[in-house]
């Protein structure tokens, strides 16, 4: 008997097979086609995640601690900058432009690390601003600007530096406005509206979507009774074959618990307990119910793609229109650690031209 780690999952050929003197029906064709499409989704998803995780290994091993080199570099330029500026020798227009650049250099910090003591005093020595107070404000006027766009109150201690926090903020208070006026128009309609009975159409509808519904778990119980069936370990005398079917079983109960009629469908095939024969033969209303869970599972699937690469979206939103892959998070994260590495040699050849008292003479009459 194979072993399912012997038969990748991708490559089962877990399909109607056709033939010349049977052509495949309808629902057959529909069956094969749910069973590519479902294969593609897995491949997707899988790379997704794979390349997310790489993605934030990378972001954490490389590039995080480029950024706070550059940001250390730039602490270092601006305490520098603040004692040329306090010079006697150093002109007023020297002085202004110089004010220009450590409140730019402060700020950076700060946005960084709101609680750095040492680039608010900076930051407000050149700006004559408070930056508590500056933030506190703009706080106040993004959140009435965002409850006067919406319509909604936000929450209390809502974190308006994340986006995602407020979007999901958003998202929560519109839904509860909508439950709210929903359950408001019910209520309307059941103080006004007498009791009414489904109609005979209403009723068969109801009646053969419970039908399906069960039907349809129906499907999946008799699949995984098989597998329960021919794997149980406890019946098995051998070592090693006992471990064997108790890795299956885990398996088997996994794909159970999830709905997924296609892993425990490629489970038998593993085991040997199906083919592509029985699969052209099975009775025409149980492919039926075979395809309806099929159908959910795809769209399963297409929902996890969007939820596992909507926080990688929101990250590369300048992209602008491109389509985003795995391999291209990763390429994207790597011209940025680049950038980075620049700007780091940037920061470091400053740092050398106004320490020396002859360079710093020539950098501060380029500098405007």
């Amino acid at each position: 008997m194979a072993s399912l780690t012997t038969i990748p999952s991708s490559v089962l050929p877990l399909c109607v097979a056709e033939q010349a003197e049977f052509p495949l029906t309808k629902a057959q064709k529909t069956f094969n086609a749910l069973i590519e499409k479902i294969s593609s989704k897995r491949t997707v998803l899988a790379a997704w995640v794979e390349g997310i995780e790489a993605f934030n290994q990378s972001y954490q091993r490389d590039f995080l601690p480029l950024i706070e080199q550059e940001l250390a570099l730039k602490r270092a330029l601006a305490l520098q900058l603040d004692c040329v500026h306090d010079q006697k020798s150093t002109t007023k227009a020297k002085k202004r432009a110089l004010s220009v650049l450590i409140a730019s250099l402060s700020e950076t910090l700060l946005m960084r690390d709101p609680s750095d003591l040492e680039a608010k005093v900076l930051y407000g020595k050149y700006t004559q601003s408070d930056w508590d107070k500056e933030q506190a404000l703009m706080q106040t006027n993004m959140r009435a600007e965002l409850e006067a766009t919406f319509g909604i109150e936000l929450e209390e201690g809502l974190n308006l530096d994340s986006p995602d926090a407020v979007m999901a903020e958003i998202e929560r208070a519109l839904h509860a406005q909508a439950e709210a006026r929903q359950e408001a128009k019910r209520a309307r309609q059941q103080a006004h509206a007498k009791p009414k009975k489904p109609t005979p159409q209403q009723a068969a509808k109801e009646a053969v979507q419970a039908a399906m519904e069960k039907n349809m778990s129906q499907s999946i119980r008799e699949v995984y009774r098989k597998l329960a069936s021919a794997l149980h370990p406890d019946r098995e005398p051998d070592p090693a074959e006992q471990h064997r079917k108790t890795t299956l079983m885990q398996a088997v109960n996994q794909a159970y618990e999830k709905g997924d009629l296609l892993k425990l469908l490629e489970l038998q095939l593993a085991i040997e307990q199906i083919d592509q024969a029985h699969l052209a033969n099975v009775n025409p209303e149980r492919l039926i119910h075979y395809i309806a869970v099929l159908q959910a599972q795809l769209a399963e699937l297409e929902q996890e793609i969007a939820y596992v690469t909507q926080p990688v979206a929101q990250q590369f939103v300048t992209i602008g229109q491109q389509r985003l892959t795995p391999k291209k998070i990763l390429r994207y994260l790597a011209e940025d650690c680049a950038e980075c590495k620049k700007d780091i040699a940037a920061l470091q050849r400053e740092l050398q031209r106004i320490s020396a008292p002859d360079s710093l003479k020539i950098w501060l009459q380029s500098l405007r």
